[in-house]
C-alpha cells in the first residue's frame, strides 16, 4: 500500500504501520483545489516510472475508515472480471424527488423526474474506487456511466468523515 500525504507525522505513522511512503506530497497537491484524481495520478506516475506499468489502481480514502475487507475483495473481483471502473455506492436516504431549494417565493422542487419515482437512487460513498490507469488518465475521474457499482448497505461501512459530526460518530462507533 502506498500512502500519499503532505504531513510528515502522517507519513511517519503510515511508514510505521508498514505502508510504502516514498515522499511527502507536493504542496500543490495538498490544497482544497487538488482532486483525488490529481493525487492518485501523481503517485501512479511515480510508481510506474520506478516499477513498471500496473493493471489497476485502487483508492481507499482515509475518510472511510470502516470499509470491510469483503467490499475490497468484491471490488477487485468485479474489476478483474469486467475491466471497468468499480465504485462503492450507497442508497441515498432522501430521494431527489423530495429535495427542494429555497427560492424568493418559497420552495422549489429540485428534481421532478417521473421516470425516477419509486426507483432506488444511489450515491458514491467514497469508500472504494478501482480503475485502470488508462481510464483515470483519460477521464481524470474514478467513475462514469459504465462503472460497476459495489452496493454498500451497512451504515457503519458507508460512513464518510467530512464533518465534525461524522468524526464524532466514528469515535462512538469505535467504542462499540
Amino acid at each position: 500500500m502506498l500512502v500519499s500525504s503532505d504531513d510528515a507525522n502522517i507519513a511517519s505513522i503510515g511508514s510505521q504501520a508498514g505502508a510504502f511512503v516514498p515522499w511527502l506530497r507536493p504542496s500543490d497537491l495538498a490544497t482544497d483545489e487538488a482532486t483525488s484524481a490529481d493525487v492518485v495520478l501523481h503517485a501512479l506516475n511515480w510508481y510506474e516510472a520506478k516499477s513498471g506499468m500496473v493493471d489497476g489502481v485502487m483508492l481507499l480514502q482515509p475518510t472511510s475508515p470502516f470499509r470491510r475487507k469483503e467490499t475490497i475483495i468484491e471490488g477487485i473481483r468485479q474489476f478483474t472480471k469486467c475491466k471497468e471502473s468499480v465504485v462503492a455506492v450507497s442508497e441515498v436516504k432522501v430521494h431527489p424527488n423530495r429535495c427542494f431549494s429555497i427560492e424568493e417565493h418559497g420552495l422549489k422542487l429540485c428534481l421532478s423526474c417521473a421516470e425516477n419515482a419509486g426507483k432506488k437512487i444511489y450515491a458514491v460513498n467514497g469508500s472504494l474506487y478501482i480503475i485502470s490507469p488508462e481510464e483515470l488518465r483519460e477521464n481524470r475521474s474514478f467513475f462514469n456511466e459504465k462503472s460497476v457499482p459495489i452496493v454498500v448497505n451497512d451504515a457503519r461501512e458507508e460512513l464518510d468523515i467530512d464533518t465534525y459530526y461524522d468524526w464524532w460518530l466514528a469515535e462512538r462507533l469505535l467504542e462499540l
